[in-house]
C-alpha cells in the first residue's frame, strides 16, 4: 500500500506493501435471518454467528443433530454467491467440562469441553457435511472474554490442533481463521501474543480480531488497536498472514437498562459506517464483518430501520461499497495544517481515475476543490459535477471527489 505524503499530512497506520484492488469480500455482514431479512445493499461475505447454527444448537445432546436451520442458512447464501464464514464453538452443556458454570450462551457454554473427541468430532462432523459449501472456519468467537470462553490458552491451543486437522483432512482448501479476539479489553495484546506463542500460529491461514471499541471512541480509534495487533502479528512473525475483522459494531442497546444505551443514527451512524470501511481498507485488512444487518440489539448502531429495510446506515454501507470496492487503496493521512487539519484524506485509484475522500471528525470545513478534480460523491448517492474554483464542506461524513466526471 503506498503512503502519500506531502505538505501538511502525515502517514496513519498502514502496512507499506503494494495493494491489490479491493475485491467484494471486505464487506462481510452478520445476518441473523437470512431467509426472512437478507440485505438490500451489495456486500460480498457472510459470517455465521448469533444465527443459531453453533456447536450448542447442532448438536443438543450427544450424536443427535439438528443440520436444518444451518442448511438453510448455507443454501441461500450459496444461491446468493455470498462466500460464508463458519465460527466454531460454544460448547453444549452436555460436553461442558463445567456444566452449572454461567456464561454469555447459556450454562456451560464457554468452558471447555470435558473430552476434546467430542470438539474434534463435531468439527469433524461439519467439515464432512458440508464440504465444498463452506471452506472459511473461524475457530472461535471472542476467547479473551470469560462469558465466551473461561478455558486457558493453552487448552485453546489444543482445540485448534483438533480443528485444523479435521478441517484440513476433510479438504486441503478449508481456510482457518484464528480465534477472534476482542480488541478493545485490557487483556487483548496479552492473549493474543500468548496464543500465537505457545502454538496457535500453527493453525491459522489468518488472524481474526474484533475491532470494536470503547464507549465513545470512533473509528479513527481503530487505528490504535490495528497498529497493536499487527504489533503482535509481527513479533511472533505471523506478518505475511491475512488479518481479518470478523466482527465490529459502534455503541451499546440495553433493553434491561435504557441509561446505559449508546445510539447513533442519521448522519453520524452514516459517517461510522463509511470511515470504518475506508480506515479498514487502508490498514490493509482483508475482510472486515460489520455486525450486523438485522439485528436490533447489543450494538447501537443500526443498518436497517426495523431489521430488513436499509436505514440511512444501511444505505451509507452499500455507497461505501460501491466507492471502494473495484478501486486500489493508497492509504489514508491526517492532515497536520491547512484549512482541513485533524481531518482524514483518502486515496483511491480505478484505472486511471483518481478518487479522494474527505472527512473532519470534530466538524465542518470549508475547503477548495483540488485541481483535476470533477465530480463530488455524498454517501446518499448523490453526484454533482465540479471544476477547480469549487468551494466545498468537508465534515465528519465522507464526501469522495473524482477526476472522472
Amino acid at each position: 500500500m503506498v503512503a502519500i505524503v506531502g505538505a501538511g499530512l502525515a502517514v496513519s497506520a498502514a502496512p507499506a506493501s503494494a495493494a491489490a484492488p479491493i475485491g467484494p469480500g471486505l464487506f462481510g455482514l452478520h445476518v441473523n435471518d437470512l431467509v426472512g431479512h437478507y440485505p438490500t445493499v451489495p456486500f460480498g461475505t457472510i459470517r455465521l454467528w448469533d444465527a443459531g447454527v453453533t456447536w450448542r444448537d447442532l448438536e443438543p445432546s450427544p450424536g443427535k443433530w439438528n443440520f436444518a436451520h444451518l442448511d438453510e442458512q448455507v443454501a441461500r447464501a450459496r444461491a446468493a454467491r455470498k462466500d460464508i464464514v463458519m465460527v466454531l464453538g460454544v460448547t453444549p452443556r452436555w460436553a461442558s467440562k463445567r456444566p452449572n458454570e454461567d456464561a454469555h450462551y447459556g450454562k456451560g457454554a464457554a468452558a471447555e469441553p470435558k473430552d476434546l473427541a467430542t470438539w474434534r468430532n463435531y468439527v469433524k462432523v461439519l467439515a464432512t457435511r458440508y464440504h465444498g459449501k463452506i471452506n472459511k472456519w473461524e475457530l472461535y468467537n471472542e476467547p479473551n472474554a470469560v462469558m465466551m470462553y473461561s478455558g486457558t490458552i493453552p487448552t485453546m491451543v489444543a482445540m485448534a490442533q483438533q480443528a485444523w486437522i479435521e478441517l484440513r483432512r476433510a479438504s486441503a482448501g478449508n481456510f482457518v481463521i484464528s480465534p477472534g479476539v476482542v480488541t478493545r479489553t485490557t487483556n487483548s495484546p496479552k492473549w493474543l501474543d500468548t496464543y500465537l506463542r505457545i502454538g496457535g500460529a500453527r493453525y491459522a491461514n489468518a488472524i481474526g480480531a474484533h475491532f470494536y471499541v470503547k464507549a465513545r471512541e470512533r473509528p479513527e480509534d481503530t487505528l490504535r488497536y490495528l497498529a497493536i495487533v499487527r504489533g503482535i502479528m509481527r513479533s511472533r512473525g505471523v506478518s505475511q498472514l491475512p488479518l481479518w475483522n470478523t466482527e465490529s459494531g459502534y455503541g451499546r442497546w440495553n433493553p434491561t437498562d435504557p441509561a446505559t444505551h449508546e445510539i447513533y443514527s442519521g448522519t453520524a451512524a452514516m459517517a461510522y459506517v463509511a470511515r470504518t470501511y475506508l480506515l479498514m481498507a487502508s490498514g490493509g485488512v482483508a475482510r472486515s464483518y460489520w455486525y450486523g444487518w438485522d439485528q436490533r440489539y447489543y450494538t447501537g448502531l443500526f443498518l436497517t430501520t426495523d431489521g430488513s429495510r436499509a436505514g440511512p446506515a444501511g444505505r451509507a454501507y452499500g455507497v461505501t461499497y460501491t466507492w471502494l470496492v473495484g478501486s486500489t487503496t493508497h492509504g489514508c493521512v491526517k492532515r497536520t495544517s491547512g484549512a482541513l487539519a485533524g481531518g482524514f484524506s483518502c486515496e483511491l485509484t480505478r484505472g486511471t481515475t483518481r478518487m479522494r475522500v474527505l472527512w473532519h471528525p470534530d466538524g465542518s470545513r470549508q475547503t477548495t476543490m483540488a485541481n483535476g478534480f470533477r465530480s463530488l460523491h455524498r454517501l446518499d448517492g448523490s453526484k454533482v459535477p465540479v471544476d477547480d474554483s469549487t468551494r466545498f464542506t468537508v465534515s465528519e461524513l465522507p464526501v469522495m471527489i473524482s477526476t472522472a466526471p
